[in-house]
């Protein structure tokens, strides 16, 4: 298995990126509320570690639904379109070509 260092990369500075977001909106709201630098920080950085993680089994969760139920569901499937831009579907909900 070849392991893809762009992906890797994309992914850990979006991750880092998440993190970073989180924290100062976090100390941002708890610091306006409670005026105690302190406290907010270390408020910000609990939720700023907690959210991403919490989002992490929640996105584990979705796409074992979504495997399930969604995209791979014939209800769900996308039309087929033919040249001129118009989807074809037939009575039983399905896609067919003409």
């Amino acid at each position: 298995m070849k392991i893809k260092f762009p992906m890797i990369a994309k992914t850990a500075t979006y991750g880092l990126m998440h993190v970073t977001i989180s924290f100062f909106v976090s100390w941002f709201v708890t610091y306006s509320l409670t005026k105690d630098i302190k406290a907010s920080f270390v408020t910000a950085l609990g939720i700023s570690i907690l959210e991403p993680s919490i989002q992490i089994v929640g996105y584990y969760f979705h796409e074992r639904a979504w495997t399930k139920w969604g995209k791979n569901h014939p209800s769900q499937a996308a039309p087929e379109w033919n040249v001129s831009g118009c989807a074809h579907h037939n009575h039983d909900g399905h896609n067919h070509k003409h």
